[in-house]
């Protein structure tokens, strides 16, 4: 799949820059839910995540030992699902000269672009999220989880004083000593003499002896909250773990169907999931993820539009904060795809049905010099994006999305496709015959110009050089193309 990643991925920063707009406009969709961020916490986390990139882009990579708060805290937490195993624990071992060899640094600028975007969701969770502090005298105040933690003097993180254990990273146990006492004990670690007690399953105190070790914390709240993180994540970037990889690295089959496009799954569940039993029709299904009864947000949110109506309003103040979140997922999802509908109209000046839209941009270029081609990339981008979020809405974009989960069209294209495209150029070129040479320009490059051979084409595509990187106007006349042919 290696290979595969480069095709996808390699030198195609337009295609990374759609992806993480793309996963953006899903964390603006959750925050107008209000449940798991808002758009407070959502502003916040924008911010933390910008300097945690680039933390990542520079020295924070290739560190060795301690590393930053914010770095450390990713680590545990682990948002980007299955990061912290396979990319960040690598720099303990990662040097810029093994990177340049094995062509990491192909594909780190959209990596990084894509973990940035996904960091925004975390972090605006932990702004979110409010725990009890207590200070030392003895009074409790409310604080954000995202500032819970600090780094001790070795530079290792640690949680801060007064908060309850069970936030922190790491279990905590006690070997009880002569002088101690569970009061001593409890208060040292701001918990109480109940929770040991209900911990280590002990019925009398009196009973705890010199040399017992005792649980202190088996940092529940934290595993809790972690998992929350990164079932959001799944629910609207698809994201997946480290229990669903060995089933997708073991077959083939599954792995050529499933490289980026069947991420598209938990998005597409989080909408229309519920359950479909006789007994609870229409109900909701336990999400593992998220250890909560679940249904998707548009099953939901029109479960709620048609109680609304049918009752002429008297329900909607009655319904669950869960279904006021999912009817303003829902809403918010229409409105923001109908914003951008109507910015590539009128800012950009764009119309799909014009004939001569592709000239106006060219003359775009021409007239406003860089601004015109830097407006025509932007074009490209709200284009991309609103296409392929599209592909989730009800009607609008049923028969998009299954053709975007089309086998056909997936890791076997790049791969395979280029390969034998490559074996066919050779044959050609070798036997004199004329198919091994373009007919016509096909692109913006030099070497995708009228009577060029189609191998170094090819070639190109392998790594991710494709025209659309180079020329905007190419991008979109290649995804109009493709939306005419499906």
């Amino acid at each position: 799949m290696g290979s595969t990643s480069r095709s996808f991925i390699a030198f195609d920063l337009v295609s990374a820059a759609k992806n993480r707009y793309g996963m953006v406009f899903q964390s603006m969709i959750e925050a107008a839910g209000g449940e798991y961020i808002t758009a407070k916490s959502l502003a916040l986390g924008k911010f933390r995540a910008y300097t945690a990139t680039i933390q990542l882009m520079t020295k924070g990579i290739y560190t060795h030992g301690p590393k930053s708060l914010d770095i450390q805290m990713m680590e545990y937490f682990d948002p980007i699902t299955g990061k912290t195993k396979k990319d960040f624990s690598k720099s303990a071992s990662r040097s810029f000269l093994k990177d340049m060899m094995d062509l990491t640094w192909m594909y780190d600028p959209r990596k990084l672009a894509e973990v940035e975007a996904g960091l925004e969701v975390f972090w605006g969770m932990m702004y979110n999220k409010y725990i009890d502090q207590k200070d030392s005298a003895g009074n409790v105040h409310k604080i954000r989880y995202s500032d819970a933690f600090e780094l001790d003097d070795k530079g290792i993180l640690k949680l801060k004083d007064g908060i309850d254990p069970e936030y922190g990273v790491q279990q905590i146990s006690h070997t009880f000593q002569v002088g101690d006492s569970l009061d001593s004990i409890a208060k040292k670690y701001n918990t109480t003499v109940e929770e040991i007690l209900r911990k280590n399953e002990i019925e009398d105190a009196a009973n705890v002896k010199e040399g017992d070790e005792l649980i202190i914390s088996e940092n529940m709240l934290f595993n809790d909250f972690k998992l929350k993180v990164q079932g959001v994540g799944k629910k609207l970037n698809g994201l997946m773990d480290q229990l669903d990889s060995p089933l997708a690295s073991k077959y083939l089959g599954f792995r050529l169907f499933s490289f980026y496009r069947l991420f598209s799954l938990p998005m597409f569940l989080h909408r229309f999931q519920y359950d479909t039993s006789k007994e609870n029709y229409g109900g909701e299904v336990y999400d593992f993820n998220m250890g909560t009864l679940t249904k998707g947000y548009y099953i939901s949110g029109m479960q709620l539009m048609w109680k609304t109506v049918k009752t002429m309003g008297k329900y909607y103040p009655m319904a669950t904060p869960e279904e006021k979140a999912a009817f303003r997922r829902m809403i918010a999802e229409g409105i923001y795809l109908a914003l951008m509908g109507l910015t590539i109209g009128f800012i950009f000046g764009y119309d799909d049905d014009d004939k001569d839209r592709f000239n106006k941009l060219r003359q775009r270029e021409k007239d406003w010099g860089a601004l015109g081609y830097v407006t025509n990339h932007l074009l490209y981008q709200f284009i991309a994006v609103k296409s392929e979020n599209e592909l989730l809405v009800p009607v609008v974009g049923f028969d998009d999305f299954l053709n975007f989960v089309n086998p056909a069209s997936l890791a076997s294209g790049p791969v395979i496709g280029n390969t034998l495209k490559i074996m066919a150029d050779l044959f050609y070129a070798a036997t004199g015959d004329d198919s091994a040479y373009y007919k016509q320009d096909v692109g913006p490059y030099f070497w995708q110009e009228e009577g060029d051979w189609k191998g170094w084409n090819h070639l190109g595509g392998v790594f991710g050089i494709r025209g659309k990187n180079y020329d905007p106007i190419h991008a979109i006349k290649s995804r109009e193309t493709f939306e005419n042919l499906r």
